[in-house]
């Protein structure tokens, strides 16, 4: 058992409460329990992948309140979390804050908000490793048009901004969804366009 312990590598550093179920010959089985509590606070994720053997192009400085349990075979982990200065493949956001849930076949996100400038999606998203499925029931407000560079064209911008409520679920390049958009104040080149409404089923 280690407790109130700091862990550091690189530029990432957390306490720790850590406490592992090991054999006579001190071997951490399938079945041996364990338990985490753990506080992480702006902690730079390609520290924390590189400790987890992860590789994810994610990038950014974490902060959270972690909790695991669970045996070796099926571990628990809970947390709620920030993380800030997100950078995924060139794509940069502001933040994104929620409660983490993973089990051994599920990241499931609950009460998440992710932000950039103006722009919010708050909602829940869930993955099945397993079966390679997603579930999720999202909302956007304030995403402004002209931020958006893959809908741009040079010599006929769009403008605009973009709210949306969108659900649902199936496998993970191909699920099915519902939702309804609103695009308010849209401006083709110079020209205003107005408002306009849609549903969306695929």
């Amino acid at each position: 058992r280690l407790t109130n312990t700091k862990v550091q590598r690189g530029r990432t550093s957390a306490m720790m409460d850590l406490a592992l179920q090991l054999d006579g010959a001190w071997s951490f089985l399938p079945a041996s329990k364990w338990s985490l509590d753990a506080r992480l606070d702006h902690s730079p994720t390609d520290d924390l992948q590189q400790i987890l053997g992860l590789n994810y192009p994610v990038t950014g400085l974490l902060t959270g309140d972690f909790r695991g349990s669970g045996t070796r075979a099926a571990p628990l982990l809970d947390g709620d979390f920030v993380l800030e200065e997100i950078d995924a493949k060139g794509v940069r956001f502001d933040r994104l804050s929620g409660q983490l849930h993973l089990k051994q076949d599920e990241i499931r996100l609950s009460n998440a908000e992710l932000r950039r400038d103006t722009a919010r999606v708050t909602g829940e998203v869930a993955y099945h490793s397993q079966e390679q499925t997603v579930e999720f029931n999202l909302t956007g407000a304030g995403i402004v048009l002209e931020k958006i560079s893959a809908i741009q064209n040079a010599s006929i911008p769009i403008g605009g901004e973009l709210k949306f409520d969108l659900r649902g679920s199936g496998p993970l390049l191909a699920p099915v969804a519902q939702g309804d958009l609103h695009l308010a104040k849209v401006r083709l080149g110079a020209e205003d366009e107005g408002d306009f409404r849609a549903q969306l089923s695929s």
